[in-house]
């Protein structure tokens, strides 16, 4: 066939247009390879490139290929259907709402509504409320943090009280980082893995399940069922919620002396003897230390904790270590508290070079505690050194980031090498000594609270029955504020609501005055020996405080609790 000049142009002009178009149609779908799964504005590719061109081409092919593992199935989170009836879903929106309004989430039980979880063929009843303190947990319009408890005796992943939450709340990978690192030292952490959330039909995409504290989470790490206690920190929050109390005031109850102490799953211990037993030692221990009977090196664990705070000091994870995150198992066998790893808030690049936390630095003070804690640390920079460290976690973070890369644009691979960096930071800081020193500034600078009124503050006093353990039961009472209390009535009130007298075996003149108690420093505290009436189970004892600038009152439910101890446990009954 013979073509004419003008129709060989005309099919050549054609073809151009053609391949013209083609190529700019391939040059969109690369520059969208590119691109996704989140696309980033010039400005920051520009200087993503500038600042390290290697590591941002390989984050983004990273993206790429995570996103395309996605898509064609290769890797998926399990996922859980969680069905809410709708008139409870608004009680847990009327619930958020209220926490918006403050600004934080006070957590009680009633706050639990039923739902189901479907995973797999398998359906599992559960009650749910909203977790976490401040309102991060719930700012979104749908994927909220949630507590959840599973019911008769059902399991979802071999777990029955678990949480879901953002995976950005515990800082995505970092969270597992600082948990696989933290088990070197055979310390206890929380099962964390990622899961795909549907509620209601609505997927809420990628979120983290996270153990929460149970006999599982003891089992599942090869230990003996025993209590897991912690600081309450009820007060703080109640103060924080509080109007018209200052942030001086506040601060007080920001303090582990300030807090009482209890535990997970009380309504189980109660029903124990032997847990009983084991919360009382547990509660004994950690009061021995607070008050000062005991060293840090006869109430917990030594090595576990001092691997314990090594890790923390290591990954710069603060948040771990702030007393009302500190949670500790009662190891019936060595008769020691351990610590469980949670809530870590792993934040490697940023924050302060040493160890602030007061609760830490007193335990530190022991020399056998900080010279295992020395040890931890030498052993963690030798496992960078030898590359053991970073060849553990590796996989580790491969398999988390196989699901988070594709969820989320905040999510950026740890760069090993800050290990190294990491090291040749710490080697000055940590000196050769045996002993610990606290070089920061006094704690009481931090704090100049100014007396109000009695009613203002969540609690005034400390008031506890101490009616076992004990060769004769006395009243205890610790002022809580940081001036002086005025003890005004001590009374019983029966079942009708009728007082009747207390009976102090001791010569005691009321008003008495409870002396301050500084900030950052041990209670102020008094023990009054009394009689027990005849029917003193069906009765509570009732403390009315008052402050002596004020004339109004404060009333306090004088609560069982359980001594301090005042040497380590051996066999039998502790001796407070």
């Amino acid at each position: 066939m013979i073509f004419s000049r003008s129709i060989l142009t005309h099919f050549l002009r054609r073809q151009h247009l053609i391949l013209l178009m083609a190529g700019s149609i391939m040059m969109s779908c690369l520059l969208a390879l590119w691109y996704l799964p989140y696309p980033e504005s010039p400005i920051f590719v520009y200087r993503a490139l500038r600042a390290d061109p290697i590591g941002y081409y390989t984050l983004r092919k990273r993206r790429w290929l995570a996103y395309m593992e996605k898509t064609l199935g290769l890797v998926a989170a399990p996922t859980l259907n969680i069905h809410i009836k709708s008139d409870h879903m608004a009680t847990l929106r009327k619930k958020r709402e209220a926490a918006l309004r403050i600004g934080l989430l006070i957590q009680e039980e009633e706050d639990f509504v039923p739902g189901v979880i479907h995973l797999n063929d398998k359906s599992v009843k559960v009650k749910l409320r909203l977790t976490g303190d401040k309102v991060d947990h719930i700012r979104g319009e749908t994927n909220w943090s949630y507590r959840v408890h599973t019911k008769d005796d059902e399991h979802v992943f071999g777990m029955r009280r678990f949480s879901l939450q953002d995976p950005g709340t515990r800082k995505f990978q970092y969270e597992r980082l600082f948990f696989e690192t933290v088990r070197l030292f055979d310390v206890m952490t929380p099962r964390y893995f990622f899961v795909s959330v549907i509620q209601n039909g609505n997927p809420l995409g990628l979120m983290a399940f996270e153990e929460h504290f149970s006999k599982e989470l003891l089992a599942y790490h090869g230990r003996r069922e025993s209590v897991i206690i912690r600081f309450d920190e009820s007060l703080y929050w109640a103060a924080e919620a509080a109007p018209g109390i200052s942030w001086d005031n506040t601060m007080l109850f920001y303090d582990y002396r300030r807090a009482d102490i209890d535990a997970f799953q009380t309504s189980k211990i109660k029903s124990s003897p032997e847990l009983s037993e084991n919360y009382t030692i547990a509660v004994g221990l950690l009061r021995g230390f607070i008050e000062g009977h005991l060293l840090a090196s006869q109430v917990f664990d030594i090595k576990r904790m001092a691997g314990f705070i090594a890790s923390a000091h290591f990954w710069r994870s603060w948040h771990g270590l702030i007393w009302h995150n500190l949670r500790f198992y009662y190891n019936p066998i060595t008769m020691c508290l351990e610590p469980i790893a949670f809530d870590t808030d792993t934040n490697f690049h940023q924050g302060t070079a040493t160890i602030e936390e007061p609760i830490i630095k007193r335990m530190l003070e022991d020399p056998v505690l900080y010279a295992a804690y020395r040890q931890a640390m030498d052993t963690l920079m030798a496992y960078v050194d030898d590359g053991s460290l970073a060849a553990q976690l590796r996989p580790v973070e491969d398999a988390q980031l196989s699901l988070l890369l594709p969820s989320s644009r905040f999510v950026q691979p740890f760069d090993y090498r800050a290990f190294q960096w990491r090291v040749e930071e710490l080697r000055p800081l940590l000196d050769q000594s045996t002993a610990y020193t606290d070089s920061s500034r006094d704690e009481s600078e931090t704090v100049n609270p100014i007396p109000l009124s009695a009613d203002q503050y969540p609690q005034v006093v400390q008031a506890y029955r101490i009616n076992e353990h004990t060769s004769a039961p006395y009243l205890e009472l610790a002022n809580l504020l940081s001036f002086p209390v005025l003890i005004q009535d001590i009374h019983w009130v029966n079942s009708q609501g009728r007082p009747v007298a207390w009976q102090p075996d001791t010569t005691i003149t009321l008003p008495m005055v409870l002396p301050a108690s500084p900030p950052a420093d041990r209670l102020s505290r008094s023990r009054i020996p009394y009689k027990l009436p005849e029917r003193y189970p069906v009765m509570e004892l009732i403390v009315i405080t008052g402050l002596q600038s004020d004339t109004r009152i404060n009333r306090h439910t004088a609560l069982p609790y359980v001594p301090a101890l005042t040497s380590r446990p051996h066999t039998g009954r502790p001796t407070p």
